[in-house]
């Protein structure tokens, strides 16, 4: 097995344990950038990043956004950047493949968009099937 399986067989393993404690049941792809998005009410934004932290530890801010892996940072830049109370978790698996969660809140404070990706465009498939999209 390639380490680049390695990584694909890890990110497999990750995303069905945020998709278990996930308070929402409804994933959808987002085909505008690549990633499983899904909407959480304010309600439940503890118990979202509860089950996001404990699978993509690191969390960046704005502020912290310089400090993070080169692809996180890029990963940023190409949606749009990140604004102050939006947050990117992350976790580096093996050949520097990197799953990650962009959390967005919406202007109106009601709920948060969560979009879950990978670094890695040949990865899409797995994250899909890794939360059931």
């Amino acid at each position: 097995m390639s380490n680049f399986d390695k990584a694909l067989e890890a990110l497999g393993a990750l995303l069905p344990r945020i998709r278990k404690h996930w308070p929402e049941s409804k994933w959808e792809w987002d085909g505008r950038l690549d990633c499983a998005l899904s909407t959480v009410p304010k309600a439940s934004e503890g118990e979202a990043r509860t089950a996001l932290t404990a699978v993509l530890p690191a969390v960046w801010t704005a502020d912290t956004l310089g400090q993070a892996p080169l692809l996180i940072r890029q990963i940023c830049a190409r949606t749009g950047g990140l604004l102050p109370g939006q947050f990117v978790f992350s976790v580096e698996l093996p050949e520097g493949v990197f799953a990650y969660a962009l959390w967005w809140p919406w202007g109106s404070g009601a709920n948060v968009s969560v979009r879950i990706g990978s670094s890695h465009e040949s990865a899409q498939p797995t994250v899909r099937a890794a939360l059931a999209l």
